[in-house]
């Protein structure tokens, strides 16, 4: 009996250091000790939050991440670091900026959270489903109403043929076509894309309401057909150059000296790019520019898109700059 028990217990410590060393593998950021895991924030820091005072192996090992890692594991209060040697308290997760010279370690309890920037679309739209194919587009796309005509869209093409393609691109667009049809080995490909076709139910230019419907649907075939966008409502086409939500924003201006929501000063707005273009915003964002073949391209075609925005308002700007104003509005 006594033999089978230490048997029993000699398995029993094997499998539990199997256990941890698959977890430290599996996960790559754990610390057995504390049972915890180490979170990595690239960029960023936590400022105003160091240990104090700061002990020597945090300099001692600048640029180390093992190091500091059993640096901040034998300092008493440590709750992370960063890769220039200094340790941070507990209570650095709660702090923590980016755009900083250096990446920041935290102790957690839990494993971090995958962080995705798919799709490269903002705002994240209602529905959509895409491919794994990569299409080259012409810099020399053209944007064009299926049918009527429409002052706003037109101004909007323009703007956003500047937005979409910025660059300047190498290869001529009869090169660009040649090269996609034979291939550099002339084994032959898809011709580039080099069409937006907006087609939109009612083409009324009158100021949005709270009920007008911004829906919106967008295609980018694999094929290098021509990209299409269906909307009921010129504003579900549109998306404006300065604003930053998938539809128009309200906006109630309250003032002393001048009526600032008059017809003038809203139409000067719309005029501006103020009111917002959901359908051309989604394609100009899906539109990259690959830097090493100079070429404008559309990764993970096709794809179908469908959003509305998800609150028929989106801010309030109260201008109280020129006097004061009564308390309820």
């Amino acid at each position: 009996m006594k033999l089978l028990s230490v048997a029993l217990a000699s398995t029993l410590a094997s499998n539990l250091a199997v256990d941890a060393s698959y977890l430290r593998d599996s996960q790559g950021a754990t610390d057995t000790t504390h049972g915890s895991y180490w979170w990595k924030f690239p960029a960023s820091d936590c400022g105003y939050d160091d240990v104090s005072p700061q002990p020597a192996c945090g300099p001692a090992n600048k640029g180390n991440v093992t190091g500091l890692e059993e640096c901040c594991t034998a300092t008493e209060g440590c709750g992370g670091f960063n890769t220039n040697g200094i340790i941070k308290k507990t209570d650095c997760i709660t702090r923590v900026t980016s755009d900083q010279p250096c990446d920041l370690y935290v102790l957690q309890d839990k494993p971090q959270p995958a962080v995705s920037d798919f799709p490269p679309i903002w705002p994240y739209p209602a529905d959509f489903t895409n491919g794994t194919t990569t299409v080259t587009v012409s810099g020399a796309t053209k944007f064009s109403l299926s049918s009527g005509t429409s002052p706003t869209l037109s101004q909007a093409f323009e703007r956003y043929q500047e937005i979409t393609f910025p660059h300047v691109t190498t290869a001529s667009d009869a090169e660009q076509v040649l090269t996609n049809l034979f291939g550099e080995a002339g084994l032959g490909g898809p011709s580039p894309l080099a069409a937006l076709t907006v087609t939109v139910d009612d083409l009324d230019e009158s100021y949005p309401q709270l009920d007008t419907d911004e829906t919106y649907n967008l295609t980018v075939p694999a094929d290098g057909s021509a990209a299409t966008l269906h909307a009921k409502t010129i504003y579900g086409a549109l998306h404006g150059k300065h604003a930053f939500m998938a539809s128009w924003c309200w906006c109630f201006c309250v003032c002393l000296l001048a009526a600032c929501c008059s017809t003038s000063i809203i139409s000067n707005v719309r005029t501006n790019h103020a009111f917002l273009m959901p359908g051309l915003e989604t394609f100009s964002q899906l539109v990259q520019f690959d830097f090493e073949t100079e070429s404008y391209i559309v990764e993970n075609a096709p794809w179908t898109i469908t959003d509305a925005p998800r609150f028929p308002h989106r801010g309030l700007m109260i201008d109280t700059v020129r006097a004061s104003i009564a308390g309820q509005l």
